[in-house]
């Protein structure tokens, strides 16, 4: 009995040796790729594919940087769209203001504006997707006609504005029909206020419509 009380302590520390040993296989998800559930359930892969193949980009990962601010998309060109579209690549629409605000503390969503000529939408519900500085949002909104659409704005963020910046509006019920937009200088102004643009010299010649049109 007193060789078998001696022993126990050793079977102890055997056990638990053995138990330090075993490596944790668990993997960490890697924040720089894929779309969170909330990402796919406003925007479908199929969506998000055919955009792609128009050539927009669109930022994976779950970790997105900050992308609160006022910032001016001007002017706004048409960059691609689907065959036998009434827009030609090239066309230019009105200019917009948006507004990102209300971050969440992890930045995975957060609240969409925009002001312009064509029409305006307050307070966007939207989530985000992205990781270093680069981002994209993806928002589902209702127009004045009714008409469902998702709101999609990719981009890079730097201390004056937003680097690359691409957007599309699909209505939901079309979802093949895909038109992509990009600010035609390459750049989206950082501003101060939250006001429809002044008119542009090209909206004061000639009557320009919205992205919807």
């Amino acid at each position: 009995m007193k060789n078998l009380t001696k022993s126990l302590p050793i079977l102890g520390l055997l056990i638990f040796a053995m138990a330090c040993s075993k490596k944790d296989t668990t993997v960490a998800p890697d924040p720089t790729v894929g779309f969170s559930a909330a990402v796919q359930k406003v925007a479908p892969q199929a969506t998000i594919d055919a955009l792609r193949k128009l050539g927009m980009t669109i930022n994976e990962g779950t970790a997105p940087p900050n992308v609160t601010g006022i910032f001016l998309e001007s002017p706004t060109i048409l960059l691609a769209t689907y065959p036998g579209d009434t827009k030609k690549v090239g066309d230019k629409v009105v200019d917009y203001t948006y507004k990102f605000f209300e971050p969440s503390a992890d930045n995975t969503t957060i609240k969409v504006s925009y002001k312009s000529s064509a029409g305006d939408a307050n307070g966007l519900g939207s989530v985000v997707a992205g990781n270093g500085k680069k981002f994209t949002i993806f928002s589902e909104l209702i127009s004045t006609s009714g008409l469902t659409y998702i709101n999609i704005i990719s981009g890079e963020m730097t201390s004056t504005g937003i680097k690359d910046w691409q957007d599309s509006y699909v209505l939901k019920t079309e979802l093949e029909k895909n038109r992509v937009w990009k600010d035609g200088d390459g750049f989206s102004e950082l501003k101060s206020s939250f006001r429809k643009a002044a008119p542009s010299e090209d909206e004061q010649n000639v009557v320009l419509g919205g992205k919807e049109d």
